[in-house]
């Protein structure tokens, strides 16, 4: 499980930082969790995000604003790794055996966390889902509306909820269960540009003669349940297996690309003001939802704020071992690192 943030993993001071920007000009011999583990690479991009996003809400005069950035600069300073064994290939490797996360909604590390979460939920689930809808297929689509004005941001991702529960209900709507998640980027003109990601299981009736729904009869439908007076832009195709995808799930680039992030990172740190009007606008909104068949496959799911315990490969579970691999963040690098020999 996590630790407190009282414990060594999350000091209220700036301590851990000042002993690692020592060691890192005393210590030559430093070695780097990138260097070390090249699937632990992602952790130096998205603590140094958080960094970024920490300062920028220490700039408002916001008093729960600066709390996030109290809470942020607490998140993930020490990183212990156990080690595992693949069971194919006999390489070693790290799996996080403990950490402090500060759970904030726009912190970089753990909107990660979250993603590779729900990723090992899903690619975890998929082979009950496979062998309960053996001849069922996966669709891939994408809803968009308008950019809507940040301060019509939320009102808008809660009409298209409504849209998307109008759209399900329509007599041609051929999924019998679907997996939908919620992305935000900032559009060239400035404005939010939201929009849903979803998966759809459809019976493999729905290619054959009329049962098969045109492009245009996706946008007319998406177009009435939005009740638009334009043509939204739509994208729906069926999801392949991708050539050289080796032991990997069929599903597992589908997944990945429906739940990379709910607000692209480089949007956060691009702009403090919108960073501090996307925070307003996403609070009380959910990021991922399971409609329909689907919903069984995921009850009873152990808790989902557990930021340690995660795998995108669907393998969630601890280290193998009992940890004792310690990378500390090192402000003067941005990076992780260790000395060696530890």
């Amino acid at each position: 499980m996590p630790l407190d943030a009282t414990s060594a993993f999350g000091p209220r001071d700036e301590s851990i930082h000042s002993e690692a920007r020592r060691q890192a000009k005393l210590e030559p011999s430093l070695e780097w969790l990138a260097d070390v583990s090249k699937r632990d690479r992602p952790w130096d991009t998205h603590h140094a995000h958080g960094k970024v996003v920490a300062s920028f809400y220490g700039q408002s005069d916001r008093l729960d604003f600066q709390k996030l950035e109290q809470r942020i600069n607490l998140c993930s300073p020490v990183l212990e790794f156990g080690e595992i064994v693949d069971p194919i290939t006999g390489e070693i490797g790290f799996r996080l055996h403990q950490a402090f996360f500060c759970r904030v909604r726009t912190c970089p590390s753990c909107a990660w966390r979250r993603s590779l979460k729900w990723k090992g939920r899903i690619l975890g689930a998929m082979p009950e889902i496979d062998a309960a809808f053996p001849k069922h297929r996966w669709l891939f689509l994408t809803l968009t509306v308008r950019n809507p004005s940040m301060a019509q941001l939320k009102s808008t991702i809660k009409a298209m909820s409504y849209g998307w529960r109008k759209m399900t209900g329509y007599k041609d709507w051929p999924a019998i269960g679907a997996i939908r998640s919620v992305e935000i980027t900032k559009g060239q003109d400035g404005r939010p540009h939201p929009h849903f990601h979803a998966l759809l299981l459809v019976p493999s009736s729905y290619f054959k003669g009329s049962n098969y729904l045109k492009h245009e009869r996706w946008v007319e439908m998406w177009r009435k349940a939005m009740k638009l007076d334009y043509d939204p832009t739509l994208r729906i195709q069926p999801v392949k297996a991708r050539e050289g995808a080796g032991n990997l799930h069929p599903m597992h680039a589908a997944v990945s690309e429906c739940l990379k992030y709910s607000v692209k990172p480089s949007d956060l740190t691009s702009d403090p003001e919108w960073l501090w009007a996307i925070t307003d606008q996403i609070r009380g909104t959910r990021a991922v939802e399971v409609f329909g068949e689907l919903k069984p496959f995921f009850k009873g799911e152990e808790d989902e704020e557990d930021l340690v315990n995660v795998s995108e490969d669907g393998d969630d579970g601890p280290a193998g071992d009992a940890g004792g691999h310690f990378f500390y963040w090192y402000d003067s690098y941005d990076k992780y690192g260790r000395r060696k020999g530890k």
